[in-house]
């Protein structure tokens, strides 16, 4: 049973997956009010300038709490802070987003 739920939680990752390269010709959604999200240019140089840290030091930090495993994630620029805002499916198949400051790695707020 562990192994059939695993298969399928890895099916939904490569689907998500899928879909978001489909996506990527798609414009892209309009932030949030008061929120921006940074290029892929903006997040390199923003972790080189130790403004952030790589995203897997962030991911880390949201995993020791509980397994799950990565389905998006994006380093948006919040109140002037930089927060991970990161998706994953948990074993159980529940969806769980969190915030993560970029730059301690502290958890800021989940859903």
């Amino acid at each position: 049973m562990y192994y059939l739920l695993q298969t399928l939680a890895l099916c939904l990752v490569g689907g998500a997956l899928l879909v978001a390269e489909a996506r990527a010709d798609e414009p892209q959604r309009p932030d949030p009010p008061g929120q921006r999200c940074l290029s892929a240019a903006e997040q390199r140089a923003a972790v080189s300038a130790k403004r952030a840290m790589p995203l897997a030091s962030a991911l880390k930090m949201v995993r020791r709490s509980e397994r799950a495993n990565l389905v998006n994630a994006r380093l948006c620029e919040v109140a002037g802070k930089l927060i991970y805002e990161v998706t994953l499916l948990r074993r159980d198949g529940k969806v769980r987003r969190a915030s993560v400051d970029a730059l301690t790695g502290a958890l800021v707020g989940e859903r």
